[in-house]
């Protein structure tokens, strides 16, 4: 899906009214997580509770009010994702939302949750979803870069520019403004009779923006409601994509779990046959008590095993008595196999 920084500035206007009904800031009562790409923040509003579905996906970057009575099917969820979940809830969960805003011209929105930022990255392939404190230092972040990683201050893009999305010759020569959707904006005069219209182009692709753009645009009452009528229409595509996404790190620490787990087994071998000795000695001392007690204060004693009819040499402690060396030989063996 298509939206260029001009377009979100709309969606962004449309969630402010949403969430900040009546001037009053929404509190943050829960987060959850539905797949690798996608969380979901649920706000209580003087409006009532109000879900925001935060997708950073390429093929679709979007954020939107979920339609009341609407659920998300949760799939396959990577480790970085649910990580940022419980960090992200740790921080800001039930604090209150100061405000939601674009930074400049850039697809980049910011979470103002007073002592604690939320930055929203949705530029193409460089999406992101960054925890910040409020020195702009990097708590957590649902990808790591050159430039982004826990610790490090988060940097804002140097080239993005302040631009009036409401004045018409800056968006002519704007950047932020998709180069088809510029040449539309020519035929227009008046910037302020604008609405939500979905469009394709000639690869199938969806348009979002503000102004009728080819003869496949389609005209909406809100971003908003654009936004959950393509989550329903793609809702089958859109969840095969979720359960098949894995990121290649996902794989690749599967596989060396894998190889772990099958190096492990000559040496969990090993220690299943140590752990064994430890209840054959202890059970071997036990009918050989008298001997156990003769040698009392040695560290080594020879025992022969009928069992296995070889004489076995057995380590014992001086310092314990023999009831206690026998004790000591059960507790090691229930230990270890605790362990194991």
């Amino acid at each position: 899906m298509i939206i260029d920084a001009w377009t979100y500035s709309f969606l962004l206007k449309e969630l402010k009214e949403i969430l900040f009904k009546d001037d009053q800031n929404p509190y943050l009562t829960q987060i959850k997580v539905v797949d690798s790409f996608s969380f979901l923040f649920i706000f209580m509003t003087a409006n009532g509770v109000k879900k925001l579905l935060i997708d950073t996906r390429y093929s679709l970057q979007c954020l939107f009010i979920l339609d009341k009575g609407k659920n998300i099917e949760k799939a396959t969820i990577s480790r970085k994702a649910e990580h940022m979940k419980m960090t992200m809830r740790k921080h800001i969960k039930n604090h209150k939302l100061i405000d939601i805003y674009q930074y400049k011209d850039e697809r980049l929105f910011v979470f103002d949750f007073d002592h604690k930022k939320i930055i929203l990255e949705l530029m193409g392939q460089n999406y992101n979803l960054v925890l910040c404190d409020k020195e702009w230092i990097v708590l957590s972040c649902l990808r790591t870069s050159d430039n982004v990683y826990p610790s490090n201050k988060y940097i804002f893009p140097e080239k993005a520019l302040e631009t009036d999305f409401y004045n018409i010759d800056d968006l002519k020569s704007s950047k932020s403004v998709f180069k088809k959707t510029r040449k539309s904006l020519e035929k227009i005069i008046d910037i302020s009779k604008t609405s939500a219209f979905l469009s394709y182009n000639e690869q199938k692709q969806k348009i979002l923006s503000p102004i009728q753009i080819n003869e496949t645009s389609k005209e909406y009452l809100s971003f908003n409601k654009i936004l959950n009528k393509i989550y329903s229409d793609d809702k089958k595509e859109l969840l095969q994509e979720r359960i098949l996404y894995r990121t290649e790190k996902d794989i690749l620490s599967d596989i060396n779990k894998i190889d772990k787990k099958i190096n492990n087994i000559p040496k969990k071998e090993e220690s299943k046959n140590k752990i064994e000795e430890y209840k054959k000695n202890g059970e071997l001392l036990k009918s050989n008590y008298h001997i156990l007690n003769d040698n009392q204060g040695q560290k080594v004693i020879k025992i022969f095993d009928y069992v296995e009819e070889i004489e076995k040499e057995v380590r014992i402690w001086p310092e314990l008595k023999p009831d206690e060396v026998i004790q000591k030989y059960f507790d090691l063996y229930k230990k270890e196999k605790r362990a194991l």
